[in-house]
């Protein structure tokens, strides 16, 4: 009947709203630590059980659905602007929720063979089940009216952050700061290795959809746009200790050259990285203190001496490339790289670790070759779906994926409580935005 339609109508709109303000809340908490991450992210994966279970509903009763002359119909209760996309088209022409599926089926087999404690391997599956962020996002989130509003609760959260960064440099007090390092190093919420990079990140989408922001903020858009992007610029570059940051913010800026640049001359984009490395050291007093260590630290870890951040990193690598030659298909198993770190030290005296600060050797020494061949699909699948977006999307989509991939290579981003949900959001909202069907 006309009645149960427009109930069912009320009940799946509201279900949508739901979904969005999950998805809000998961933007906005991603910038203040991890417990409301926990609890946000809990908030989305119920979103997506209501959609997928009123979806299901909704399709019966459409199917009873009848015209004056009693034929079928099918009758879409929610605007084009509400659900301009449907998550079928998004996910067949999509590589990377397949991808992602494969490569979290893999690890979820390797339990068989896993070397871990079942207390180690349920904590290291909820780890790595938080990539799940972006088949998750891309299934609530469907329309670009809906992905500009998490965008703008994202880079508020973040403008929120930076904004009191520099309250506490200027030595003033915040109760709300919640870190251990909000005094020393200003961050009032994260660590001083997640929050510069996320910075980074951040700086790239507003640069990408400064357009949008620009008209969004009003009469004084494009001075409050460029503003923004010097807070965020000056606050990695000069205020923060984080070299992953620091180095990512350059990273954000070559894409930036790179898209800046016309075709003819994009060749000479590859100068661009050392440019600003080159500026950069000579302007930021932290910035050369901090690379300026990296040749001593890693003379120190020559001499056996593994107390500085880059030689714990050394000491973990060359460890983990000596576990993966005993095991090198299939690996040790979910949750097993502390106990492969303990086999190859072979008797020799280590340090407590419960990952090689490496994301491609954590797949690779807890599920093999298998499990690092489906890793780096991962990143080519992003890669490979940026370019099917519209322009702005797709620059910022190659720029967070350039500040992940590197910092892959430093850490393990895709495990990390917060940061990794940080990734995956923007990354799921920004696939959402490809050019409308014709």
């Amino acid at each position: 009947s006309q009645n149960m339609q427009n109930q069912e109508q009320v009940k799946f709109v509201w279900v949508e709203k739901f979904a969005l303000f999950a998805t809000c809340c998961l933007a906005f908490s991603v910038s203040l630590g991890v417990a409301m991450v926990s609890i946000s992210s809990l908030l989305v994966v119920l979103a997506a059980l209501f959609l997928f279970i009123k979806g299901q509903v909704r399709g019966a009763v459409l199917d009873q659905s009848t015209n004056s002359d009693g034929n079928q119909v099918a009758t879409n209760y929610l605007t084009p602007k509400e659900r301009k996309f449907s998550y079928s088209n998004l996910a067949s022409n999509l590589w990377s929720p397949w991808a992602i599926g494969v490569g979290l089926l893999w690890i979820a087999i390797s339990i068989f063979w896993s070397i871990s404690s079942w207390p180690q391997i349920g904590a290291e599956l909820v780890r790595s089940a938080r990539i799940l962020v972006i088949p998750l996002v891309l299934y609530i989130i469907r329309s670009e009216e809906q992905v500009l509003k998490v965008i703008g609760v994202w880079v508020w959260g973040q403008i929120f952050v930076i904004l009191s960064s520099y309250w506490l440099w200027l030595g003033l007090s915040a109760p709300w700061a919640l870190s251990e390092e909000a005094v020393n190093h200003f961050t009032p919420y994260t660590t001083s290795l997640d929050q510069p990079i996320m910075s980074a990140v951040t700086f790239g989408v507003i640069w990408f959809f400064k357009e949008h922001f620009a008209k969004l903020w009003g009469q004084w858009g494009r001075l409050l746009v460029n503003a923004v992007l010097a807070l965020f610029l000056v606050n990695v570059c000069f205020l923060m200790i984080g070299r992953s940051g620091m180095l990512s913010m350059i990273l954000v800026l070559t894409v930036i050259g790179w898209w800046t640049l016309k075709p003819k001359f994009r060749k000479f984009a590859v100068f661009i990285p050392f440019v600003i490395f080159g500026l950069l050291y000579l302007a930021s007093p932290k910035f050369q203190d901090r690379i300026s260590k990296i040749p001593a630290e890693i003379t120190e870890y020559k001499k056996g001496k593994i107390e500085t951040s880059q030689a714990i990193r050394l000491e973990f690598w060359h460890r983990s490339v000596q576990a993966i030659t005993q095991k090198p298909l299939i690996g040790f198993g979910v949750g097993s790289w502390p106990q492969a770190y303990v086999i190859a030290l072979n008797g020799e005296e280590g340090i407590q670790a419960d990952s090689p600060h490496q994301q491609f050797l954590l797949w690779w020494v807890e599920e093999g070759t298998v499990g690092f061949l489906l890793l780096v699909a991962i990143y080519v699948s992003i890669l490979r779906d940026a370019y099917k977006l519209e322009p702005r999307a797709k620059n910022a989509l190659i720029s967070t994926l350039n500040v992940l991939f590197f910092t892959s290579l430093m850490n393990c981003p895709l495990q990390g409580a917060g940061i990794s949900e940080f990734f995956c959001l923007i990354i799921g909202a920004l696939m959402v935005l490809r050019p409308a069907q014709k």
